[in-house]
């Protein structure tokens, strides 16, 4: 067995120290994602609504259906827009020689609004800082643009939550308690790192297993805090919640016959575009738009084709998709835009019907 001199002592002291804090940590943290909370947010008992709940836009519903902020999310309030006149949609292709033309999605600032919300401001300044017409595909390809977008995605995903903490949807003291188990992580790296100081050079066995398994557990910890697996809710936002998934059961699982029966008749095409931005931000943008397979002669002022005079609702969900994934990967890579849905999914789900 290796001799330990005192301060050998005094290191593992320190560095076993703060092991016991990140387990305290790590344990207090998965605490706060269970318990009774959750199982009201995993509970399935809700009613069918056929309209979104008051004073939320499709933005703030998806991150708080999600607990978090996605791609789909932002997609869903771009479109919310669009239909309000501040931005234009174009649906096309980049053009690269001898190669596949690659989809791309060209978005227009076609005015400033005084009467945004701050959050969907927040929104515009994703892609109009510099200039106010963007291809997702060129931007995508810009580091600049990637760190300005990635930045500023962060920003809005802290705004909302702040704003949902001060509307009393998101529990205030929950989320403190996350930030003191972090604080608590954190400093139990710094005994560890301080413990290795003290050790000097000549480090028993012990002592660099010691520090191994410290640092580790911090990381691992800290990660988990960061992961957003969980959104703590209040009974408000429980509540709201269950609007929004009884609306969002109405977008995915309604028969298309039955459309026009709980919306009063409402126009084929207006009932589409109305829903639309909602259906995207809740995640189920191709279930709603399958409903409208038929209508194959859309006239929405705030879209357009350059490769279709004719265009369907799933042609333009499809667009949809791409501004999704688009932001994804500014987020994410250096890759250009893909066809498919974002993390969050676009695509329709199981097969329940109302």
């Amino acid at each position: 067995m290796e001799d330990l001199s005192i301060h050998h002592f005094v290191a593992l002291a320190l560095i076993f120290g703060s092991i016991s804090l990140q387990v305290v940590a790590f344990f207090k943290i998965l605490t706060l994602g269970s318990g009774e909370t959750t199982e009201k947010v995993n509970d399935n008992h809700f009613l069918v609504q056929y309209e979104p709940p008051d004073g939320l836009f499709p933005l703030e519903a998806g991150h708080l259906i999600n607990g978090r902020l996605n791609f789909d999310d932002i997609a869903g309030e771009i479109v919310n827009l669009a239909t309000k006149g501040v931005i234009k949609i174009t649906d096309t292709y980049y053009e690269i020689p001898l190669l596949p033309d690659i989809p791309d999605v060209v978005l227009t600032k076609l005015t400033d609004d005084l009467s945004l919300d701050e959050a969907q401001r927040k929104v515009l300044n994703l892609f109009f800082t510099w200039n106010k017409e963007v291809s997702l595909f060129q931007a995508s390809k810009k580091p600049g643009f990637r760190n300005h977008f990635l930045r500023k995605f962060k920003d809005l995903e802290r705004y909302l939550d702040k704003k949902m903490i001060e509307e009393g949807l998101f529990d205030q003291k929950k989320y403190r308690q996350l930030n003191k188990s972090r604080a608590l992580v954190t400093s139990s790296l710094f005994l560890t790192f301080f413990g290795g100081f003290i050790a000097g050079e000549d480090v028993p066995s012990l002592i660099v297993i010691g520090k191994s398994i410290s640092v580790f557990l911090g990381i691992i910890t800290l990660l988990l805090s960061f992961a957003r697996f969980w959104a703590f809710y209040t009974q408000k936002g429980l509540d709201i919640l269950r609007k929004l998934r009884g609306y969002q059961e109405f977008l995915e699982a309604t028969e298309s016959e039955k459309l026009q029966i709980y919306t009063s008749g409402e126009d084929v095409s207006s009932l589409f575009e109305r829903h639309l931005p909602f259906a995207i931000a809740l995640g189920v943008g191709s279930a709603w738009a399958e409903k409208f397979k038929n209508l194959v002669d859309l006239n929405l002022r705030w879209y357009s084709n350059t490769h279709k005079a004719r265009f369907s609702a799933l042609d333009v969900t499809k667009c949809l998709q791409n501004i999704a994934s688009g932001a994804s990967q500014l987020c994410t890579s250096k890759s250009g835009i893909s066809g498919g849905s974002s993390g969050g999914g676009m695509g329709g789900g199981g097969g329940k019907s109302w």
